[in-house]
């Protein structure tokens, strides 16, 4: 085949942040070497509308990812390479030879969501949601050969500096219309397809083993290699749900009596403005109010994160989950669970009597830590008042486990003057405390 060099039409500033990986379901990474043979039907358009899409990643340098080629032939739906950007070739039978593309190359390592798509004499190629390039000669190809369609590989490698896709590949369509028709942008796919009437194969790749690609229309069910036992040219089984914008690698935690401290980490983050965490389906908290859930924004390195969730009682049982937020608003849930059993308190070590203990410091400015005794748990409400007898602030209000708890008076903004803090917990009556804020 002919390597083609096609002309740049926009600068990376022009493409949309990618989608990356939530890795609660599966990908396939390919290494060169490997492929997914399907069949001969799938991909012989004629000269119908149609869309070919799918999230994938790379690092490498130029690739060919799916191709329906015969020997040394062309129709590829998908090539990249560094320099050149993203392609097609749109070929009828050998005969009529319309290579298209432009753009920019996309081996940055996260998540990219590519489009190739034809209506109305135009074929036309996305990337994130941008349009790249617009082909009419390819428009017109009549696309049926009876080569075999693959992921990955080809039968003929090498021509004119032509690659084996080197990568990671989720949620590969193939339709029989166009869903993203006209010229103009759309916005990203944020959640798995679905197939529906139009839907010629879908791919998610969630089997967690055998040689078996399920189609989820049930009709082309593909197969790992070129055929069953030759492992050597088998992608790899790994985790991925590429429409998910944060790549989630890892999600734990651990409980003690009084307390559960959640840990994550994420493998790539683009526009990620920052996570929420919900517990039993209730928000618990929010990166808006925390700082320690502020997402880094987009970043392709590992980033740590920690949350300790205070508001527990001992020997109960709770499910946490992560909900992300991106930059333009939309929130993300994450399918990833982690269910956690608080220790039991022994008795022996309770508190006997229900007390609200001395504000250290006192005077302050401008907090100062209120300590404060359970003897049972319940709902517990903790409030700040001025001298008129006006709330000023709500330090607490939420069911507590019978022990120990500490709180902040933060009275930033407040003036200079002798503040009340009351402790009322059902069951157990109330107490109040005198603080003085000196500034």
């Amino acid at each position: 085949m002919r390597l083609y060099t096609f002309a740049l039409v926009g600068a990376i500033s022009l493409l949309p942040a990618a989608v990356a990986s939530a890795q609660s379901g599966g990908a396939l990474l390919f290494d060169g070497g490997d492929q997914v043979a399907i069949n001969t039907t799938l991909g012989n358009f004629g000269t119908g509308d149609f869309t070919v899409e799918f999230f994938y990643k790379t690092t490498s340098t130029g690739s060919t990812l799916l191709t329906k080629r015969g020997a040394c032939g062309h129709e590829n739906f998908f090539q990249f390479s560094a320099a050149a950007g993203v392609g097609g070739e749109l070929d009828d039978n050998n005969t009529n030879y319309n290579p298209y593309g432009g753009g920019i190359g996309l081996n940055d390592g996260l998540w990219h969501h590519v489009a190739f798509t034809r209506t109305g004499g135009a074929a036309r190629a996305f990337v994130d949601g941008v349009l790249i390039v617009t082909s009419t000669t390819g428009g017109a190809t009549n696309l049926v050969n009876g080569n075999t369609l693959r992921i990955g590989t080809g039968p003929c490698v090498g021509q004119n500096g032509s690659t084996n896709f080197q990568g990671t590949l989720d949620e590969l369509r193939l339709s029989s219309v166009n869903r993203y028709p006209g010229a103009g942008s759309f916005a990203r796919p944020t959640a798995a397809f679905s197939p529906d009437a139009s839907t010629l194969a879908l791919y998610h790749f969630d089997e967690p083993s055998g040689q078996t690609v399920l189609d989820a229309t049930g009709t082309n069910n593909a197969v790992l290699g070129s055929s069953n036992g030759v492992a050597s040219d088998d992608p790899t089984r790994v985790p991925g749900d590429a429409p998910l914008p944060v790549e989630l690698s890892s999600f734990t935690g651990s409980a003690t009596a009084d307390r559960v401290t959640l840990a994550w980490t994420t493998a790539t983050e683009r526009d990620n403005a920052g996570f929420t965490v919900v517990r039993d389906g209730i928000e618990l908290a929010d990166f808006r109010a925390t700082p320690a859930l502020v997402g880094v924004g987009t970043t392709g390195q590992p980033t740590d994160y920690r949350y300790t969730d205070t508001r527990v009682r001992s020997d109960v049982r709770y499910t946490y989950r992560l909900r992300s937020t991106d930059l333009s608003g939309a929130t993300h849930d994450y399918p990833q669970s982690v269910q956690l059993q608080t220790e039991a308190t022994p008795e022996s070590s309770l508190p006997t009597a229900f007390a609200l203990l001395p504000a250290s410091p006192n005077p302050f400015n401008p907090t100062t830590a209120i300590g404060y005794q359970l003897p049972v748990a319940g709902k517990v409400r903790l409030e700040a008042f001025d001298a008129l007898g006006r709330q000023v602030r709500t330090l607490v209000d939420a069911e507590q486990s019978a022990g120990s708890h500490q709180a902040t008076f933060d009275a930033a903004g407040l003036p200079s003057g002798v503040y009340w803090v009351r402790l009322t917990a059902v069951g157990s009556g109330s107490k109040t405390v005198r603080v003085l804020l000196a500034k």
